[in-house]
């Protein structure tokens, strides 16, 4: 069944009761701080305060405060309410957010140095690879997920410059994503959550981007993890579920579609190279997203983004030689072109490109809307697939191809 973002999903923990588990407590609100630190990076969901009684802990005896944290998960309720659990991962998350913030604070270094200290602990990463595979995940209580995926976000910046890390830190990405593909109705905003979490589900997305964010940018840092469908199918569910987004950065947004749908970046595609990209392009829209999200969803969500008024430049680049190279294999996506609009905003984003964007920038969108026409016209006439004749006419009087 394909994934509608506009329209509500059950929880999938529903096999516990509805409401779930975890409301039977307080709501947020009664938990909940208030800003700065209380809401989540894009503002939209309030986050627990930080308990600096549990901060201390961590100061006087890490090994010991981190086993305490470990035996708490272990010895949960499932999805229940564990509120001890909670502010303890939460006080967690707090320190790794130095390792973002790199401030020269005194009180910042300090839990910069033990959040390093903390990620050394032989143990820590095998129990974060445990936290993010299990299957009940995204159904946990909206902060304490938003607080693992905090601490994953400070381990990736971590393993830049401990190579010993960077290992372990991988495995823990493709079990997070492998598991946010596989329960990724539960990213889906739920009014059954939102009513003991207003805006719960939507936090949790918008830190499950940043984590992608941080994965595949820069490309270097891309490259190490392999170009695996983990990893990619899931930088698309981000762009996907994430439109809101783009209002804040509109490269994000591209990177993420690229990614998602290309892999590798599109300058290292010569030769049999290319061959192995459009395989495996195919293999992501065909096997992975088309059935997950459906092609209508799919080119409805991408009519929004290319209908962003600052989606010009690099930006515009990325997001038009990923979609385009979406539509190759799928007769679907390629009948639809025209019906859903898609093809006109893609003209009229080569358009402002050409009046309002960078000298020399229109050159590979203009390659892969000449590339798109010869797949048309070879699939309609030369592999006979009527469906295809709209586009052709579509390329012909909006496209002004002749």
């Amino acid at each position: 069944m394909a994934l509608n973002i506009t329209t509500p999903v059950a929880c999938e923990a529903n096999t516990f009761g509805d409401p779930p588990p975890w409301t039977h407590g307080r709501t947020v609100s009664e938990l909940s701080s208030t800003p700065p630190e209380g809401h989540d990076a894009f503002g939209s969901a309030i986050r627990l305060h930080v308990d600096n009684g549990i901060l201390g802990l961590f100061g006087d005896d890490l090994k010991a405060s981190e086993n305490h944290w470990r035996n708490l998960y272990y010895e949960r309720v499932r999805c229940g309410n564990n509120t001890e659990l909670w502010f303890t991962t939460r006080a967690v998350a707090f320190m790794a957010k130095a390792i973002i913030a790199q401030s020269k604070d005194a009180g910042q270094r300090h839990l910069y140095t033990l959040f390093c200290r903390l990620a050394m602990e032989e143990k820590l990463l095998p129990f974060l690879e445990d936290v993010v595979s299990q299957d009940d995940f995204y159904a946990e209580y909206p902060d304490f997920v938003m607080s693992i995926l905090d601490i994953v976000i400070a381990l990736l910046s971590t393993s830049r410059s401990e190579p010993s890390l960077f290992a372990r830190v991988r495995r823990i990405i493709v079990s997070l994503c492998n598991t946010s593909w596989n329960r990724r109705t539960l990213l889906v905003d739920d009014p059954t959550v939102d009513q003991f979490y207003p805006a719960g589900r939507r936090g949790v997305r918008h830190q499950l981007y940043l984590v992608m964010m941080a994965v595949i940018r820069p490309t270097d840092f891309a490259a190490r993890f392999g170009y695996g469908h983990e990893i990619r199918r899931t930088s698309f569910l981000c762009w996907y579920l994430c439109p809101d987004i783009e209002l804040d950065n509109i490269a994000y947004s591209a990177a993420m579609l690229d990614h998602g749908i290309m892999g590798r970046p599109t300058e290292t595609y010569w030769g049999q190279e290319l061959h192995r990209t459009m395989k495996s392009v195919e293999e992501v829209m065909e096997l992975d997203v088309l059935p997950a999200i459906g092609a209508r969803p799919y080119l409805e969500r991408l009519l929004k983004m290319l209908q962003c008024d600052v989606l010009i430049d690099g930006s515009l680049d990325l997001a038009i030689t990923g979609a385009l190279m979406s539509f190759h294999s799928s007769t679907a996506l390629l009948a639809n072109l025209a019906p859903s609009g898609v093809f006109k905003a893609i003209i009229q984003a080569v358009d402002r490109q050409a009046l309002q964007g960078k000298p020399g920038m229109l050159s590979k969108p203009m390659c892969e809307l000449l590339g798109m026409y010869s797949v048309i016209i070879s699939k309609s006439i030369m592999h006979g697939v009527p469906e295809l004749q709209p586009a052709i006419s579509a390329f012909i009087r909006d496209g002004r191809i002749v």
